[in-house]
């Protein structure tokens, strides 16, 4: 539905006061990239038999100098910008986006800033948002910046919802590489794991058949909404897991 409704093939940041009302956290915090509504996408676990079948693992390792920026994201008015992930080296404080403001001037008009450009560096873009930017993140932005202050935000910094069974939420975002992609919103290191098991460039390296041989889900996750990659792969990700999670369509 999130992918359809705003053709948006990486997850969006959902998180707002209603979310933080029922769940806890920040509005609109960078941690909904690790996880949104209670959830850890990086502790997304196998099952035994998932791992035995995988020789002893089948999750992707959580690599937490892995960075990353969304390819999507929503775009209503003060919509947030595309989820992130980056070491804590590099973004040690996660902020909020503030949807209220600042107003962003239309290209044309005064005060209009540029957007950063789709290949703009991630050094220099976590620079941006360490200094609380505003009205670069995404071409036809009307509002909104980035604080570290404000709807749930404390001392500087401002976490997301607690996962399950824990008290306090994530106040970074390493390690959170692992929101949802394609069209049923892959999410999580068991669910990337299984698509390089069975169809990536795990299953090539262990001498299996592999559609897509040289994309490793796990060191790029981010493959399925990338422009330039298959076109289908969106697609085939979501019907993968319909069939291995969903409606397997097993005869007993």
């Amino acid at each position: 539905q999130e992918t359809i409704q705003y053709n948006a093939c990486d997850e969006n940041n959902w998180s707002d006061g209603a979310v933080v009302q029922e769940a806890g956290g920040s509005a609109y915090s960078t941690t909904a990239a690790c996880g949104q509504l209670h959830q850890s996408y990086q502790d997304y676990q196998c099952s035994a038999e998932e791992d035995a079948e995988a020789g002893g693992q089948m999750a992707c390792d959580v690599d937490p100098d892995m960075e990353m920026r969304a390819t999507t994201q929503a775009s209503w008015y003060g919509a947030p910008p595309k989820l992130f992930c980056a070491p804590k080296s590099k973004v040690p404080k996660a902020p909020r986006w503030d949807p209220t403001g600042p107003w962003c001037a239309p290209e044309g008009q005064w005060g209009h800033v540029a957007p950063f450009p789709d290949d703009e560096s991630l050094d220099t873009y976590f620079d941006y948002v360490n200094e609380g930017g505003s009205c670069r993140d995404y071409t036809g932005i009307k509002a909104g910046g980035w604080a570290f202050s404000g709807e749930g935000c404390k001392g500087g910094v401002c976490p997301g919802s607690p996962p399950i069974g824990e008290t306090e939420g994530r106040t970074d975002v390493e390690g959170c590489c692992w929101w949802g992609r394609g069209v049923i919103q892959t999410t999580g290191v068991c669910n990337f794991g299984k698509l390089n098991f069975f169809m990536g460039k795990r299953a090539a390296q262990e001498g299996r058949a592999s559609i897509y041989p040289d994309i490793d889900f796990c060191r790029n996750p981010g493959a399925i909404c990338e422009p330039g990659g298959p076109p289908e792969l969106k697609w085939v990700a979501g019907f993968f897991y319909w069939l291995n999670a969903v409606q397997t369509y097993s005869s007993g």
